[in-house]
Formats: structure tokens, sequence, C-alpha cells
């Protein structure tokens, strides 16, 4: 019998799946709180400004004012 196909979900077949996924979320955690301070990744909203089209109503109103 093969596996082939049959897709599993990543932590569900571990023993310490609980372990390991606090260990995740704390990677995760620890990288957005430390995304000021990330030369790399500090950077894209300026590459990227997608802030413009969420707030661009209050860059109106702010301009007209």
């Amino acid at each position: 019998m093969t596996h082939g196909s049959v897709r599993r979900a990543p932590f569900s077949t571990s023993d310490n799946a609980d372990a390991e996924v606090w260990a995740l979320m704390m990677v995760l955690t620890l990288l957005l709180l430390l995304l000021p301070f990330i030369p790399g990744l500090r950077s894209i909203p300026r590459w990227i400004p997608i802030h413009r089209l969420i707030w661009r109503d209050y860059y109106r109103r702010a301009k007209r004012a």
C-alpha cells in the first residue's frame, strides 16, 4: 500500500505536536515583535504602499482641510 497522494496536517503525526505548535507560534510572535528592527522586512511598506489604498480617503480629506 502506497501513500503517494495522501496529505496530512503538518503536526498530525507527531507525538509532541503541542510543543511544536507552541514553538512555531513563539517564533512567529518574535518575528512580528522584531519586525521594526529587521532591515529588509521593515522596508516592505515603502516598496509596496498598500497602506495608501487603505487610507486614501483620509489622505484626500487631510489635503482639503
